[in-house]
């Protein structure tokens, strides 16, 4: 199973983003896995195009990333969004593509960091 944590500011912006875990092998290969793997790669690049935004990410193996958005300056937000709407699609897919390997958890930040 692979779980997919999101932590969001009360803008809804995505502020920690973490994935664990591997979906079932179909045939050899993990489907659900290259899925949420190209996307979490892909949204943290797209976000680290933007200079002015705070990016880090992280990986302590296979099946494990974290990604985390710092500052973000409030000109940023509907861009951030716009981006992280595409990001949530791919995921709501997974999920309904593949139910049994993949499981998405919300939750919303207490301490909030974004720019004014």
């Amino acid at each position: 199973m692979i779980t997919i944590a999101l932590e969001k500011d009360s803008k809804g912006i995505i502020r920690e983003l973490r994935t664990s875990g591997h979906g079932v092998s179909y045939k050899g290969v993990s489907i659900s896995c290259a899925l949420v793997t190209a996307g979490v790669k892909n949204f943290g690049k797209t976000l680290a195009m933007r200079n002015s935004l705070e990016i880090t990410g992280s990986s302590t193996g296979p099946g494990d990333l974290t990604l985390r958005i710092g500052f973000y300056p409030e000109n940023e937000v509907c861009w951030i969004l716009g981006v992280q709407e595409l990001f949530e699609t791919l995921l709501g897919d997974a999920v309904s593509s593949f139910p049994l390997d993949v499981d998405i958890q919300e939750s919303i930040e207490k301490g909030e960091l974004h720019g004014s």
